[in-house]
Parts: C-alpha cells; structure tokens; sequence
C-alpha cells in the first residue's frame, strides 16, 4: 500500500517542518513504547517458561497447553 504525500508538496517549508518535528517525535514515542514491549514480553516469556515447567496442578490445563504452544512457536 502506497501513502500518497502529494498533499504536502505545496504546504510552506514552515508547515513542512513543523510535520516533520510532530512526526519525528511521535515516531519516537512508538519506538519507545515498542521497545518497552520487547522487553515485558520477553520477562513474561521467561515466567511463562517457569510456571511451565513447574507444572502446577493448580493451573488450568488449557492455559498451559496454550503457553506451551505459544513458547514452541517462538
């Protein structure tokens, strides 16, 4: 899919820059939030791995059937 920019080309280079300096900063905002995602899933995949392999009988089997499958696809 192709974003069409055409509506930018005549705006004044100080409109331009102001998208520019809002997009840059939002784009940012994602890496971050991103990033930070990364990392709570790979701590959640960790503990998941644990719970796991504890095999506890107070766990519902779905779940850890569900976690095992999850864990063999990554």
């Amino acid at each position: 899919m192709q974003n069409d920019y055409s509506k930018y080309e005549n705006l004044s280079k100080k409109k331009l820059l102001n998208l520019f300096l809002k997009a840059e900063d939002n784009y940012k905002k994602i890496e971050e939030k991103l990033k930070e995602q990364g990392e709570l899933v790979e701590f959640l995949r960790k503990k998941s791995k644990e719970i796991i392999s504890e095999s506890s009988s107070s766990l519902n089997t779905k779940q850890v059937k569900k976690a095992k499958s999850l864990e063999q696809d990554c």
